[in-house]
């Protein structure tokens, strides 16, 4: 198990250095390793999302998908791996978003948005997945619902990390998102 989880480590390594190949060679052990030990099903699924995250790197948006679509299938069952399953709703996305679909990127984040907020109404991942919905509604012309959403987002901002560069960043695009409105006054006070 130590050799799987050393792979794993590795395979991070080389995604972070932007070495995909290598990174797909160690990621792709540590899953054997795994396999051979029989490994519970969430755990090979939770390694897996590491495999897509290398097919994504590489614009292999259809393979990351696949990866992430099978691991989502096995984590959504299982309330310890909470955070893995949020992390392949995003991740779908992100793969549905990159080729222009947002119509699909904008169910997956909504999924994880709904799981968010039962969770809790203020926590920085919900954040960030309402900033992932702004861009949706911002490329679809939806101008208001990304006023509103990313409104809400900085409300949380606000409340758990006052004075971030990611709160200066959502005024910012609050404030882009008001002049395309042509809501210029308003606009200057986020500013």
């Amino acid at each position: 198990r130590l050799a799987a989880e050393i792979h794993g480590q590795l395979g991070g390594l080389y995604l972070r250095r932007g070495q995909a190949d290598d990174a797909q060679d160690h990621y792709q052990k540590d899953l054997e390793i795994r396999n051979k030990l029989n490994s519970s099903k969430s755990t090979m699924a939770a390694a897996k999302m590491s495999l897509g995250k290398v097919f994504y790197s590489k614009g292999q948006y259809v393979q990351a998908e696949e990866v992430f679509q099978e691991s989502k299938k096995v984590l959504e069952q299982e309330e310890s791996y909470f955070s893995d399953y949020i992390s392949c709703l995003e991740n779908i996305g992100f793969c549905k978003f990159d080729v222009e679909n947002f119509t699909e990127a904008e169910i997956y984040w909504t999924e994880a948005c709904k799981k968010l907020e039962a969770q809790s109404s203020f926590s920085m991942d919900l954040a960030r997945f309402y900033r992932h919905m702004s861009y949706v509604y911002l490329r679809t012309d939806r101008k208001d619902e990304a006023i509103q959403i990313l409104t809400k987002k900085i409300q949380i901002e606000t409340q758990l990390c006052p004075g971030s560069l990611p709160l200066s960043e959502s005024y910012t695009a609050l404030a882009d998102a008001l002049k395309e409105k042509g809501k210029f006054d308003v606009a200057l006070k986020f500013l």
